[in-house]
Order: C-alpha cells, then sequence, then structure tokens
C-alpha cells in the first residue's frame, strides 16, 4: 500500500516536531529525533501493518509546525542524507503488532507482564493527587473535567488544592469494593479518573453496558445536569438504568474500555469475572473499535506512564482488546482474527 503524506518540517537538519497530513487514511502520528538525525520514530493507529511510504519535505516558518500525539506502533524511519529543502525521500515502514499470533489468555498471560514492568505503585493518597492535580488538569484552565459529564471542577495545577470545587472525586473504573481497596489495585492510575461525585455515586459498581433509549431512568450531563427524560444531544450524558447498569457518554466509552481491559489483564483474579465490570464483552470490545482515543485521552494516558511507569497496551494498539479478549467473546471469537 502506499499512502501520500505531507511532511511539514522547521529544518531538514533539526526536526523537532513534524505535522504529518495523511490523505485517505486516518491517524496521529509524531516523529523525533535520534542522535544521528537520520532515523525517527514513526507511530500510528491502524490495521495496516506494512506500507511504503513517499514522504515530501517543506520549509514552514515555526508557527505551522503542529504537534501530534503517537497513537500505536513504533517503527523506524530511514531516509538518505540529502539535505535539498525539497526533496521525495522513499521510507520502507514495517510497523509491528504486539505478541503476533497470539490470542485470547495466552495474549493476555503475555500482557499480564507487560503492564507488569515498570509499575511504581504510588498509593491511593499520592495517585489521587497526582491525577488531580497533573495528570487530568489543563494547566491553562485550572480544572478537571468529569469523565462522565464533561463537567468542569476547578483545581489548582500541580498544587494539592482542591481550591473551589466540592464536588469531584475519583472514579475507580472497576469498583474498589470488588477487590477490597487493597493496593496496588486501588492506587492503579490506568483505571482512575477524576469524576462529579453525584454522577460517580450513581454508577457506583453498576457494571458497564450499551444501554437503550427506553433502558436509562436518568441522564447525567454538562454543567452538572441530571434529567429523567432523553436530551436531544444524548450521545453526549451517561446513561443510568438504577438496577441494572450504566453508561458513559460516547467520548468516554472507548478509553472505559481500554481502562477494563487493562486491569483484568494486570489482576486476572483479584477482582472477580470480568462482566462484573462489563455486562458483555462484546460491548468493550465494540467501544475500544468504534472510541479511538482522543489527543487528550492520549496525553493523559502519557502522563500516566510518565507518573507511574508501567503502560497500558490497549491504550497503544488498535483491535488489541479484541484479539486478548476474544476467548470471551459471543461474536468476537479468536477464529475472526486468527
Amino acid at each position: 500500500m502506499y499512502l501520500p503524506i505531507r511532511v511539514f518540517v522547521l529544518d531538514l537538519y533539526q526536526v523537532s516536531q513534524i505535522c504529518l497530513i495523511l490523505e485517505d487514511c486516518h491517524g496521529l502520528f509524531r516523529l523525533s529525533d535520534d542522535d544521528n538525525g537520520l532515523a525517527r520514530t514513526f507511530s500510528q493507529r491502524s490495521h495496516v501493518f506494512q506500507m511504503q511510504i513517499s514522504v515530501q519535505f517543506y520549509k514552514k516558518s515555526q508557527k505551522n509546525i503542529v504537534k501530534i500525539s503517537i497513537f500505536q506502533y513504533i517503527g523506524q524511519l530511514k531516509y538518505n542524507s540529502n539535505t535539498s529543502q525539497k526533496k521525495m525521500i522513499s521510507i520502507s515502514l514495517v510497523i509491528t503488532e504486539l505478541f503476533p499470533n497470539k490470542y485470547g489468555k495466552e495474549l493476555r498471560d503475555l500482557l499480564k507482564e507487560y503492564t507488569t514492568n515498570g509499575h511504581n505503585t504510588l498509593g491511593y493518597s499520592k495517585a489521587r493527587d497526582k491525577m488531580y492535580d497533573y495528570i487530568y488538569n489543563n494547566p491553562n484552565d485550572q480544572a478537571n473535567y468529569c469523565i462522565y459529564t464533561n463537567s468542569r471542577m476547578p483545581r489548582k495545577y500541580h498544587s494539592n488544592l482542591i481550591g473551589d470545587s466540592s464536588v469531584m472525586n475519583c472514579e475507580h473504573t472497576v469498583p474498589q469494593s470488588f477487590f477490597g481497596k487493597k493496593d496496588p489495585m486501588v492506587s492503579d492510575l490506568h483505571h482512575l479518573r477524576s469524576c462529579w461525585d453525584t454522577v460517580n455515586g450513581a454508577r457506583s459498581s453498576l457494571p458497564f453496558a450499551q444501554l437503550e433509549d427506553s433502558q436509562v431512568d436518568q441522564y447525567y450531563g454538562n454543567n452538572f445536569s441530571v434529567v429523567n427524560s432523553k436530551p436531544t444531544d444524548a450521545f453526549n450524558w451517561s446513561g443510568l438504568d438504577k438496577t441494572h447498569s450504566f453508561m458513559p457518554r460516547d467520548a468516554q466509552k472507548g478509553d472505559t474500555a481500554r481502562a477494563v481491559a487493562y486491569f483484568y489483564t494486570r489482576y486476572p483474579t483479584e477482582a472477580g469475572a470480568i462482566t462484573k465490570t462489563f455486562l458483555s464483552v462484546d460491548d468493550m470490545i465494540i467501544w475500544d473499535e468504534k472510541y479511538e482515543p482522543s489527543e487528550v485521552q492520549h496525553a493523559q494516558y502519557l502522563r500516566v506512564v510518565e507518573v507511574q511507569g508501567n503502560k497500558n497496551p490497549y491504550q497503544e494498539e488498535r483491535g488489541l482488546v479484541a484479539r486478548a479478549y476474544c476467548d470471551m467473546s459471543t461474536n468476537y471469537p479468536c477464529s475472526k482474527y486468527q
């Protein structure tokens, strides 16, 4: 496959950031310098694992350089040292997936070790402060935003003070009652999120599920809103079936799926069956596939890695949730991916 890419750089000798624009292909990318300046690190969130890429360099001013986030897959780009300002460069790229040809429990067992490597257990108090003060805090806005409603909750950046927000608390995507509030699970930042206390309490320990309109008793939305009838923009609201399950707003579904997939890979026996947290593994697979990480969510993930040290592979490779949990799925069996 050949993908035309336009690349804008500051200087062919000193490339710090490059903006890639793919035509007819979805992806977010970054290239970064190595010591000799002739190789770059490339990441793509894509099902395509091998391709040839034609790249053209154009001189641009620093104002026009766009910072792009890494979503997945690391491959090495090598190109010639011709320093012409406009030069077509042919690049061979091989993009690899984690533990190829492994599926289901065998893959999860391999990923358990992967997710364990580098994990620095912070303790719940410190982890929560890091979450509020840094990971989910917008320094330009001095606030966290509720994952389920996008309601703004003021919090000073890099501060231990909650400021004027008394409605913010910590959502354990996998309820802490399932594992007795024990470390390292209770402080694992890969499944902790900032949340409005009302919707956190409403979700309680209910499992996640895709709900039909007729199943939703209450909707929770921006500006700390709670309504009993379906809003016109219901996709921006989280829905509660009071006796059955909880459905995050669309923008949060993928992140929730990847957090749950991580938890039951990292801690396969500590919290009981995964269906206590996700009624249907199929829904978890669908949410991961349908709702990719936003740039904000990916930046927050990178901060978690910085603070805690270990990775969530489901944040880095598209389709990995399906491959790892196909043995628990009804409609996405492992044979579909082999």
